[in-house]
């Protein structure tokens, strides 16, 4: 069968726009839409080229085929043409005068037709281009839409022929649901033959009518469509309602034609199909049948005949007709009754209810006894004034009361409008971007809002934390387009929460490896060589590959056993990630399942409010954000003020406050089958996947015993536990399914006897006696296999037939939380409904809020970020210093990282024996990218090379040929220098037994300065807890003056930008603003003026203090009413002389313990950088990725 979807999803809601006048430019493109019926065509042309549809002009063809055909033209709500008593044979002349009638009023070509399609069958499932197999599709569907597919098919085929150089794209009205409804919503309970080999099934209509009002909805909301449900009533002549849920269809009225369901205008409706076989034998023949259900019922029916039209009908019931009246009662109650079936399908989460259509849009007092008495069941309740006035048909009002919880929307809806957008998306016509989750400008939080939580969120706790991981990411859905799981620390073989969500939110458009870090075993291999910094790299490395194509991920704790050190693992991991935390606490933290007294007065104890002031500032150590804690178990009916009033205590914001519910103590069959390893052998597997297990019996001796136990004990829903080999038992148990007790039944030891199999499964296909749940393990005794169920049961029960196990099976087991499957409805449905009513409001906004405009990137994000950029492209990098023990150990771990290609400068046996001596070994791989070079005794030819090169870019200052010798083989700094200039390396980092003047001189004298540089300065990026930040210039220039400072500015911000820091850049002095003045200060008050003027993409200020700079708490005083966007967000920090600016770096390195990378030189044509002599192994490694990246540009 063809199965064909839509090219891709729409940018967003389109909204009908008619323009006074047609632009003249070249680049209009316009879309025709036709809907061609048996005797008319109706079109309208749409101009796209702007993304967004506008309506240009619309009309029909009428009364094709007779001597009296008409055809009008509307441009511009002026019409253009109308004339009748045309001759029109068929659809083809037809379509040829809607071109003709078209080409003078448009400015440009066709560039798409779209046809409105009536029935897609089950194979066109979305907007589709136009081809023969198309075409022979919307036939084949002729008998289930007689009346309008073969006109729609032979529209089809004319404007092929009338427009054969565009594409054409069909727009089924059936596409909306079929794309998405499962089978227990289309399928009829009639023999399966019927849905084989005729495809009787629901199919639904109007689809493109809902396709648009969702949009159009989901913009009113401020959601995504994908966050959307709701329950859409398009009312008219033609009525049904469709139960959207996450923006796509799950049901509808209406079914294989639009005769099911609401009573219409001359259709019935929802009518007992019985009617039909009794009024058969009474005569009526198929078409009789066919007449009376689709043109005499409905209102038109029920009112007499006296009106088929619900305006008509209105009148006459206000004017006394009991009929009438009748009739559009009946009207309304069929629309209740199916609000109250929809709401529970979407499990009551109803955002709005919305009405559309000529009675959706147009008739207040439907809406409002329709929408009578639904508070108590949806919080749903109408405004009478708005709902009066929302008649105008052209805008989307919400027509409920202030506080309501589910809206009511009156939605016009436009089918031609959503046909334009689907046909140009389709065709190429509109450039589709990502939709955006809310389209609304960015504003300023108020102080009581929380503090926005971004793109990512990372999950901890004290106990166990999937129930709380899954509300987050339900909630996280109605926020943002498209949503991950990311697990840094993976079980290993399976990992079950992992499987978990990547099935109960649609997570599998990328294999299960790219969603977690490592394995646990490589976890441990790593933790136990303390070697976290590669595992955090690792888990890293991985995590940003995975959220490139998100919005927002939430991170799940670490899988690793044991919870020692767990939370340093974590503190780091989300440090890396850049990634609040969000910690879960739960009440029954000491394992006794009993609230604490503090607890029943709606308090934590003492031992927990220590607990959770020690994890803040565990996180804060680590410059991680506590964004939230979540407080599980909580006694039911308490407001929790108190423990709210707790938290703002100790300063942590609460998340969420959730009561106790035992849908997460309650255990299914499934979930047990999936804890012991056991699979089910006999019985229905819906039930075996909701089938609630209360309580154990371990059977083992007699029958008798065991049934007059079963048949007698106080607990419902037991799973009996008995050997295979126990055919008695089995088949007694089986046969006693009729009573409520039995839960199902769990095989253990050996395989199933032949005898056993046979009679089970003759039982199974009778069906005459339906079988509980059988299982049977894969492994393990009676005794094992017990002990496994009981920690998932709360209770267990034993018989007198079992004295031998008593001791085991009598002892109350403290419950623990059983593994939660996709199958586990009710604590999925109990996480989702806990977070949509607990989660704090402020919570919530912060969830779906934006970064802050002023994200820092932390210092573990920054290296990675360097180390994928090097990697990406490695450079030739000299190391002048050859001898230098943390040169070469530097040199071996950038090799093994494979970050860049190396030429070591110097004698390469004391190289080698350093290396040695350092325990430095590197693989032959990494062997093929470094070269170890002697100046004293290289290649004859490079040295002359080298030698001569020197000799004439300094001739002029009397150096002659020997002179140039003896410095490119006594100095390495200058044979590095001299190479990059010849373009045989890329970069050089010396300064780790040279001085500064040793280490730049050469490459102030041969590479020279960059275009548009007139210094060299340097920075230092300083790998602060809180960000990076670059301070500059702190190596170089003493006493720079305002002109050069300029430089020094704009070339730091440059430097920043380069390196992934996104440039705020502050001028610094000893005063902020126009506080102070004095030569310094106006030196710097000159500088920044200069440095704006050559570079007015980033923001600059000056002269500001470092507090007033760095500290928002502090900008907040001192630029009090200031718009500045630096001010207390500076990233680049600019001193004014080489005495502040060395003094201030290493003041800063020294107070925080801070790695400070540099300095990095700025200004040269090729990059050099220096190092400082008291360089780590680390600083080196770093200056050299950094000194790549600078080459790379």
């Amino acid at each position: 069968m063809l199965l064909v979807r839509g090219a891709r999803p729409l940018a967003g809601a389109a909204t009908r726009l008619v323009s006074r006048s047609f632009s003249t430019a070249a680049n209009n493109k316009f879309v025709l839409t036709l809907n061609a019926g048996s005797s008319s065509i109706k079109f309208g042309v749409f101009d796209v080229a702007g993304g967004t549809p506008v309506e240009r002009c619309s009309g029909i063809v009428e009364e094709v085929g007779s001597d009296h055909s008409r055809l009008k033209l509307v441009v511009d709500g002026e019409v253009k043409r109308d004339v009748a008593d045309l001759h029109i044979k068929g659809h083809g002349e037809a379509l040829a005068s809607i071109r003709d009638a078209l080409a003078p009023q448009l400015p440009g070509a066709i560039a798409a037709v779209g046809h409105r399609v009536v029935h897609g069958g089950a194979a066109i499932l979305g907007p589709a281009l136009v081809d023969d197999a198309i075409v022979d599709e919307v036939d084949a569907c002729a008998a289930l839409a007689p009346l309008h597919n073969p006109a729609n098919a032979l529209g089809i085929r004319f404007a092929r022929d009338t427009w054969g150089d565009v594409p054409h794209v069909v727009v089924p009205d059936t596409a909306f649901h079929t794309s998405s409804m499962q089978p227990e919503s289309y399928r009829y309970a009639l023999p399966k033959s019927l849905y084989d080999d005729h495809g009787i099934r629901r199919y639904g209509f109007h689809g493109t009518s809902y396709a648009y009002v969702t949009k159009q909805l989901a913009a009113a909301l401020g959601k995504p469509v994908s966050a959307v449900n709701a329950i859409v009533c398009h009312l008219g002549s033609g009525a049904s309602m469709c139960a959207v849920e996450h923006g796509r269809s799950i049901d509808t009225t209406m079914g294989l034609t639009p005769l099911e369901g609401l009573v219409m205008g001359t259709r019935c409706g929802d009518v007992d199909a019985g009617v039909l076989s009794y009024l058969s034998e009474r005569g009526y023949s198929t078409s009789d049948l066919d007449a009376l259900l689709n043109k005499e019922s409905g209102l038109k029916g029920l009112s007499g005949g006296l009106a088929s039209d619900m305006r008509a009908i209105t009148k006459l019931a206000e004017q006394g007709d009991s009929d009438a009246a009748l009739a559009r009662s009946v009207f309304v109650e069929r629309c209740r009754k199916y609000i109250g079936a929809y709401a529970v399908k979407l499990k009551g989460r109803v955002d709005a209810i919305v009405f559309c259509g000529g009675i959706g849009e147009g008739d207040a007092d439907a809406r409002r006894r329709i929408c009578a008495d639904l508070e108590g069941l949806l919080g749903c309740e109408i405004d009478d004034t708005k709902n009066q006035f929302a008649v105008d048909g052209e805008s989307v009002v919400d027509v409920s009361t202030q506080f309501a919880s589910t809206k009511v929307y009156v939605v016009p809806t436009d089918e031609e409008l959503e046909i334009a957008s689907q046909t140009a998306s389709v065709a190429d016509l509109i450039q589709v971007e990502k939709p955006r989750v809310v389209e609304e400008p960015i504003v300023e939080p108020s102080k009581d809002a929380a503090p926005p939580i971004g793109s990512v969120l990372f999950v901890d706790g004290g106990g166990a934390t999937a129930p709380a991981e899954l509300g987050l990411m339900f909630a996280a859905m109605t926020a943002h387009e498209k949503v991950g799981f990311f697990r840094p620390v993976h079980h290993g073989f399976v990992d079950r929460k992992l499987a978990l969500f990547r099935e109960v939110f649609d997570l599998d458009d990328v294999p299960v490896e790219a969603m977690y870090g490592v394995t646990e075993a490589e976890a441990n291999k790593l933790l136990a060589a303390n070697d976290e910094e590669t595992l955090i790299e690792k888990i890293l490395t991985k995590y940003l590959a995975y959220r490139e194509s998100r919005d927002f991920v939430l991170v799940s704790r670490p899988a690793i056993g044991g919870s020692a050190g767990r939370l340093q693992l974590s503190s780091g991991i989300a440090a890396a990630m850049q990634a609040p935390v969000c910690w879960v606490h739960g009440l029954y933290a000491d394992g006794t399942g009993e609230f604490l007294p503090e607890h029943l007065n709606d308090e934590l104890g003492d031992n927990e409010l220590a607990e959770l002031a020690q994890v803040a500032s565990d996180l804060r150590e680590h410059a991680v954000r506590l964004a939230g804690v979540v407080v599980a178990n909580l006694p039911p009916d308490q407001t929790h003020e108190k423990v709210r009033d707790q938290l703002k205590g100790l300063g942590i914001e609460t998340a969420a406050l959730l009561p106790h519910d035992d849908s997460f103590e309650k255990v299914t069959v499934a979930e047990i089958a999936d804890t012991v390893g056991a699979d089910l052998i006999y019985g229905c597997e819906s039930v075996f996947k909701n089938q609630r297990v209360d309580s154990m019996t371990i059977a083992t001796l007699d029958v008798a015993n065991l049934l007059t136990h079963l048949d007698n004990a106080d607990s419902n829903h037991q799973l009996v536990v008995v050997d295979a080999r126990r055919a008695d038992v089995i088949l007694a148990v089986a046969l006693a399914a009729r009573l409520k007790t039995i839960a199902g039944l769990l095989l253990t030891g050996p395989a199933v006897g032949e005898e056993t199999h046979a009679v089970l499964a003759d039982l199974d296909a009778r069906k005459q006696l339906p079988l509980p749940p059988i299982l049977k393990a894969r492994a393990g005794s009676t005794y094992q296999i017990a002990h496994a169920v009981s920690t998932c049961v709360e209770t267990m029960a034993s018989t007198p037939s079992t004295r031998r196990l008593h001791w085991l099976i009598s002892t109350q087991v403290s419950t623990t939380t059983p593994r939660m499957l996709p199958t586990s409805h009710s604590k999925l449905d109990a996480a989702r409904t806990l977070f949509d009513r607990y989660l704090e409001p402020r919570f919530r906004n912060a969830l779906g809020a934006p970064p802050d405009q002023y994200e820092v990137i932390t210092p573990k994000l920054f290296q990675h970020h360097l180390f994928t950029k090097a990697r990406r492209d490695p450079k030739r990098i000299v190391l002048p210093e050859g001898n230098d023990r943390r040169v070469v150990v530097a040199a071996g771990e950038l090799l093994e990282r494979n970050l860049v290609e190396l030429i070591i400068l110097g004698n390469r046996d004391e190289i080698l024996a350093v290396a040695d001596e350092a325990g430095v070994v590197i693989s032959e791989e990494a062997k093929t990218h470094v070269k170890i070079i002697d100046p004293e005794a290289c290649d004859a030819e490079l040295f002359d090379q080298l030698a001569e090169g020197f000799y004439e870019l300094r001739k002029h200052k009397g150096v002659d040929l020997e002179k140039s010798k003896e410095l490119v083989r006594d100095d390495p700094n200058t044979f590095g220098a001299m190479m990059m200039k010849l373009g045989l390396a890329d970069g050089m980092v010396s300064g780790a037994c040279h001085s500064t003047a040793a280490t730049m001189r050469p490459a102030l004298q041969l590479l020279k300065t960059a275009p548009g540089f007139d210094i060299v300065s340097s920075v230092f990026f300083m790998l602060l807890n809180d960000g990076v930040k670059v301070f500059g210039d702190c190596a170089i220039n003493v006493a720079p003056s305002a002109d050069e400072l300029a430089q020094i500015a704009v070339a730091s911000a440059h430097t920043a930008k380069q390196f992934g820091v996104e440039p705020r850049v502050a001028m610094l002095s000893y005063a902020s603003g126009d506080s102070n003045q004095g030569a310094l200060i106006d030196t710097i008050r000159e500088a920044t003026s200069k440095a704006k003027s050559l570079c007015s993409e980033y923001p600059i200020e000056g002269p500001i203090q470092f507090d007033a700079a760095v500290d928002a708490d502090v900008a907040a005083i001192k630029y009090k009413g200031s718009d500045s966007e630096v001010a207390g967000h500076a990233t680049v920090c600019v001193f004014p002389d080489l005495n502040s600016g060395n003094n201030g770096y290493k003041a800063v390195q020294q107070a925080s313990k801070t790695i400070a990378v540099g300095p990095i030189m700025q200004g040269l044509a090729k990059p050099v950088n220096d190092l400082s002599r008291g360089c780590t192994v680390e600083d080196i490694v770093n200056t050299v990725v950094i000194t790549a990246l600078q080459s790379q540009e």
